[in-house]
């Protein structure tokens, strides 16, 4: 996999037929193919949150939530509405689709900073990290659930559970194939809405 930057640093090409475009006087990112057919297309809001996404290709639709904090508290791709519930900044637990107060879709332990565990309705399963990201997941028998690998900018290398979690611990969005990072997007180098032309510089 390459990938291309313009004079200011920003990815305006990946290897695969991956066009980045960012437009002036917009808070607005969008991708297209080597043919100019728009792939994905993103509004922000606040100039670094993504409000909503369109994907014209294999991927979905999404719309995103933020408290006054700035935090993802709600999450609506396809048929599912995921709310989030924080302490501090870390996600302790989510509901799905109106799960009830007492009955969370997910929740999740920590070790000070470090995610130690998330409880499901597969049971408790254990998180290992290296210093960068979630590399295994273990059952509570120690067997191996997952292992999982990406490559530089978040994109999965083996990954044969789909777990979310697998880049620096932030949530992989399935329905836009990017992270969220809280602030920033891991993308076209950690995207965010920035007034810099109408076109890939070249």
């Amino acid at each position: 996999m390459t990938y291309s930057y313009d004079g200011d640093g920003r990815r305006i090409e990946k290897s695969g037929g991956t066009i980045y475009w960012y437009r002036m006087g917009s808070e607005a990112l969008e991708e297209t193919d080597l043919s100019g057919n728009l792939t994905n297309d993103y509004v922000f809001f606040g100039g670094k949150r993504i409000a909503r996404h369109t994907a014209s290709g294999g991927l979905g639709s999404g719309t995103y939530t933020y408290d006054g904090n700035g935090l993802r508290v709600k999450k609506v791709a396809g048929s599912t509405t995921t709310v989030y519930i924080f302490s501090g900044a870390k996600v302790i637990a989510e509901y799905a689709n109106g799960a009830a107060p007492s009955s969370p879709t997910r929740e999740y332990i920590y070790a000070g900073g470090a995610l130690l565990a998330r409880i499901d309705s597969t049971g408790t399963n254990y998180y290992h990290q290296d210093h960068l990201s979630n590399r295994m997941v273990t059952n509570s028998s120690g067997g191996v659930a997952a292992e999982m690998g990406h490559f530089p900018f978040g994109e999965s290398w083996y990954n044969a559970t789909n777990d979310k979690l697998y880049f620096t611990t932030y949530e992989y969005d399935s329905e836009s194939g990017n992270h969220y990072a809280m602030a920033r997007y891991p993308f076209a180098r950690f995207i965010r809405a920035r007034r810099a032309g109408l076109q890939p510089s070249r």
